[in-house]
């Protein structure tokens, strides 16, 4: 009996902790400068922000770099503020994960794409955006 209790206690230790919380979407037509929706995080679960793409495609290439910031919204009067940027290599198909530390403020967070295909210009994206069958946030 012992040993069973042993292997319960094992596995209970070895289940992960869940993430505060989490969603899911799309994106069509994603250009620089244009922002995901919102969620507030709490900082009370240890959990890093996880922002995977799920067959990302910028069009107009057959694989592009598309640079996403995690952004902490801010009162009106101050610019939001960078926690970070990661970039994405995508190619219209596959799995791209990212991990971003755990947010040191209780906020609201939203991710921006800074860059595609190497461009950080608004101005000269008319035709080139971004595509994503599936985008999943955990935070």
């Amino acid at each position: 009996m012992v040993s069973g209790v042993a292997a319960l206690l094992i596995g209970w230790l070895a289940v992960p902790a869940l993430a505060e919380g989490t969603w899911q979407s799309y994106i069509d037509g994603f250009r620089v400068g244009d922002k995901s929706r919102t969620w507030s995080k709490q900082v009370n679960d240890n959990w890093s922000t996880n922002i995977t793409f799920v067959d990302c495609k910028v069009h107009g290439y057959s694989t592009a770099t598309v640079r996403i910031q995690l952004t902490r919204e801010t009162p009106w009067y101050q610019p939001d503020e960078n926690m970070g940027r990661q970039n994405y290599s995508c190619s219209g198909s596959g799995t791209i994960h990212r991990v971003w530390d755990q947010p040191p403020h209780n906020n609201d967070y939203h991710f921006v794409a800074t860059h595609l295909a190497g461009s950080s210009s608004s101005s000269n994206q008319y035709s080139t955006c971004l595509s994503v069958g599936c985008v999943k946030v955990s935070y």
